[in-house]
């Protein structure tokens, strides 16, 4: 008696200390994959941008997106990151603040750059914004973003092999 209670007190405590720590789990068979990366944009011109972008590299993380969030922190972002190049499509649905995307080649060349608006409140209706040709990932960042910082289609957003590779979860 005296064991499942220290068992379920132990257990319970844990529990709570994970809730309390915000932090989701990896994938299964993951291991300790990285949340955040630190990336860089190069312009055509030379010009480098630093960028912080959280990853979505899971099914369930690629869904999810930026859903629900309030704000955008400054030079920060979301990286997708497919497992193989095909057409992809987002949309906003569930968001609360408006996005620019870029969508990349295998390279991290930026292929096409659109702004995605808010929908109003309670709408049923989610416009998608198509890519025009295949790729593996998407970058967003909040609405206007890459113009503010210069960046163009033709540019390219310096993503390391070992970050791409994760996808593979």
């Amino acid at each position: 008696m005296k064991r499942t209670l220290l068992l379920t007190l132990f257990l319970t405590s844990l529990w709570l200390a994970c809730e309390k720590g915000g932090k989701t789990s990896p994938a299964p068979g993951a291991g300790d994959l990285p949340s955040t990366t630190r990336l860089k944009a190069l312009t055509t011109h030379g010009k480098s941008v630093t960028l912080i972008a959280e990853l979505a590299l899971t099914e369930s993380q690629r869904r999810r997106g930026l859903m629900h969030r309030n704000h955008l922190d400054t030079d920060r972002g979301m990286l997708f990151i497919y497992p193989e190049a095909r057409l992809l499509s987002m949309w906003m649905k569930n968001c609360r603040i408006p996005l620019s995307l870029a969508y990349l080649s295998d390279s991290g060349q930026i292929i096409q750059i659109v702004r995605m608006r808010v929908e109003p409140t309670g709408s049923t209706h989610f416009p998608s914004y198509p890519a025009k040709e295949s790729c593996a990932m998407a970058l967003e960042m909040s609405w206007g973003w890459f113009e503010r910082k210069g960046i163009k289609v033709g540019d390219q957003i310096l993503i390391p092999q070992n970050i791409r590779n994760l996808s593979r979860y």
